[in-house]
């Protein structure tokens, strides 16, 4: 709810969640890779 908030509030905050949850994305698939290797 709280981030929800924030998000009509202030949409940089919104984007930067989005590029935040991309690189979190990509940092666990590059984690799984090491790991299955």
């Amino acid at each position: 709810m709280f981030y929800f908030d924030m998000q009509i509030l202030n949409p940089y905050v919104y984007l930067f969640g989005l590029i935040y949850f991309k690189l979190y994305i990509l940092y666990l698939i590059k984690f799984k890779d090491i790991v299955y290797r």
